[in-house]
């Protein structure tokens, strides 16, 4: 599923951190009075206390019969927000996505975070904004692919057991690519969000679950 646009309400109080997010990736976004009504689904990013712009904006999904979802950002790790905005487009088939994020006044640090989830969204390859973004996802992958292919089964499951520390131990193995896909890597992602990527990939492929 590729996501066309995403549609910034004007109520909400952080449209400016998501508008800033969305054009330092160069991502195809507009602006709303009726962001409900113009997009396929609503995602609401908020702290623990739900703002009242989020239970505004949940009833109107509700009486319109759009999709809704709201994410905690503080229930959540970060670096599995991104999967899950991920996966609800594609369930929805959400090719327009209404964002809106709201938090308590004393949240200073939110609008930062909010600014981190975009831009990992889009730069985390799963989520591509129209033909522009495809070439570069493949180079990603590609990249990806190799470090994986450099790691042994037990590097493997280490890692991907670990939480986001485990970077770390991948450096080395990033540091490598450096050396023969050097432009490859400036050009689509920091050497971070390739480590990132590969660690994600092996939280998926490789981690330890208890049977019940």
């Amino acid at each position: 599923m590729i996501l066309k646009k995403i549609i910034v309400g004007e109520t909400s109080e952080l449209s400016g951190v998501v508008t800033d997010a969305l054009d330092r990736a160069g991502f195809p976004h507009t602006a709303s009075k009726t962001p409900v009504l113009d997009s396929l689904g609503t995602i609401a990013l908020s702290d623990w206390n739900i703002h009242p712009v989020i239970k505004y904006t949940e009833h109107q999904a509700s009486q319109n019969r759009r999709p809704f979802l709201h994410i905690n950002i503080d229930g959540l790790p970060i670096y599995e927000i991104p999967s899950k905005i991920n996966r609800f487009i594609e369930f929805h088939k959400a090719q327009y996505l209404h964002i809106i994020a709201a938090a308590s006044a004393e949240r200073t640090t939110f609008g930062e975070r909010v600014g981190d989830i975009i831009d990992n969204v889009i730069l985390m390859g799963r989520v591509q904004a129209g033909t522009g973004k495809i070439e570069g996802s493949r180079t990603l992958d590609e990249l990806v692919f190799e470090v994986l292919a450099g790691l042994s089964l037990r590097d493997k499951s280490e890692i991907a057991n670990l939480g986001e520390d485990a970077l770390r131990l991948l450096q080395l193995h990033v540091d490598k690519l450096m050396e023969t896909r050097s432009a490859d890597v400036q050009r689509v992602a920091s050497r971070r969000e390739i480590m990132r990527q590969v660690w994600l990939s092996l939280r998926e492929t490789h981690r330890l679950r208890v049977v019940e």
